[in-house]
């Protein structure tokens, strides 16, 4: 199974991800369409935290990391889609992911991107986080598309985090454990 994750990239010098995840055994396994770093990096940390649960509990998938963003506060400033665009193609042409996990969530529809979920739903099954900015904005693009996973996050209490926002009707909506979850970290 190929996961294509699409975040803010991933450490290799960690050592869970050195022992669990190599560019070589994944076979090019890592691209940044940031366009800062050529080489695995991770500067904000969610997506080696998000890589380490990928790889903690499907230790066998070929896991392939698109660097989205730098951090989550240039996330929530950048009006670049293009980008985004590139890193989803990458995931479905060359990589021919499995699954696309998409961490960047936007507060406008990109048809582009729309055209290309659209396009692949047959092969590929894409998951999106409901938000990046907090529970008083609704559900971000992608994770707002009816044909996208849409994951809220939880506390161990199973109450929705006060980080998530509100579950849409229309949604494919899932919830999972969001807050203090144990995983890695730069």
């Amino acid at each position: 199974i190929k996961v294509a994750m699409l975040d803010s990239g991933i450490d290799p010098d960690h050592p869970y991800i050195k022992k669990m995840w190599t560019q070589e055994r994944d076979g090019g396994s890592y691209r940044d369409f940031v366009g800062v770093d050529p080489t695995p990096c991770d500067r904000d940390g969610h997506g080696t935290h998000c890589a380490g649960i990928i790889l903690q509990h499907a230790p066998e998938v070929s896991l392939y990391i698109g660097r989205v963003v730098d951090t989550q506060k240039s996330c929530l400033k950048d009006r670049s889609l293009h980008h985004k665009a590139k890193a989803l193609e990458w995931a479905l042409q060359e990589v021919k992911a499995d699954i696309v996990s998409m961490s960047f969530g936007l507060p406008w529809e990109a048809p582009g991107i729309s055209n290309l979920i659209l396009k692949n739903l047959v092969s590929t099954t894409f998951v999106a986080a409901a938000a990046n900015s907090g529970s008083s904005e609704p559900v971000a693009f992608p994770a707002s598309e009816s044909t996208v996973l849409c994951m809220h996050a939880c506390g161990g209490n199973g109450k929705p985090s006060l980080f998530t926002p509100p579950v849409q009707s229309y949604n494919n909506n899932f919830m999972v454990l969001g807050e203090r979850v144990p995983s890695c970290w730069p």
